[in-house]
């Protein structure tokens, strides 16, 4: 939907430089985005700083809720897409590893969240993506099959998620997290696999 990384990184880096520790570089920190809060601060200081976990979440949530917009910007023509997506009777929703607050904020503040149905965060369910959790609520939800969903995202854990819920996947390179000769073991997995934003109405 949109390009979170450089608020997420920047948010995490003031977090941990805020508690005296070492932060990570703008790279490091987003390689680490993708699996929620916890895992994100887990991975980005490092196994010796367990004790510090919580306060740098807590920190972190604090500062990306103030800056969350700063630096992300909406892809240039989701706006567009998800209009047309309803136009045709679509229903969309969102499941992120995001925490709820933060991503019902950052849909009101980017002008999305009159687009979307349902917004599912990992409070929402016993387990986060990449497990089948989030989606199969969505299934229930919607009151839909599995046949019926199509999953897009743009890392291993949305395609995990949709194989384990038996829902068609289709993943977007465009975002930069994940490239197509990347994902040897998921490959099979992917029903398509899209550069461009137009060819998700295909």
């Amino acid at each position: 939907l949109a390009d979170t990384r450089h608020d997420i990184a920047n948010a995490l880096i003031r977090a941990i430089v805020a508690q005296g520790l070492r932060p990570p570089t703008v790279d490091e920190a987003i390689a680490s985005i993708g699996w929620g809060v916890p895992a994100l601060v887990v991975k980005a200081l490092g196994p010796d700083q367990n004790d510090a976990v919580d306060r740098v979440q807590q920190a972190f949530r604090e500062d990306y809720r103030r800056n969350i917009v700063v630096d992300t910007e909406v892809y240039e023509g989701m706006e567009t897409l998800l209009h047309d997506l309803r136009g045709r009777g679509v229903t969309l929703a969102v499941a992120t590893n995001k925490p709820g607050a933060l991503t019902r904020l950052l849909l009101r503040e980017l002008g999305l969240a009159p687009l979307f149905d349902h917004v599912l965060a990992p409070e929402d369910v016993l387990r986060p993506k990449p497990a089948p959790d989030m989606l199969r609520l969505l299934l229930d939800r919607c009151h839909i099959g599995p046949e019926e969903a199509v999953m897009v995202g743009d890392m291993e854990t949305d395609v995990d998620s949709a194989r384990a819920a038996s829902v068609r996947a289709v993943l977007v390179t465009y975002s930069g997290f994940v490239r197509p000769e990347g994902l040897a073991e998921t490959a099979d997995d992917v029903a398509t696999t899209v550069d461009e934003l137009r060819d998700l109405l295909l």
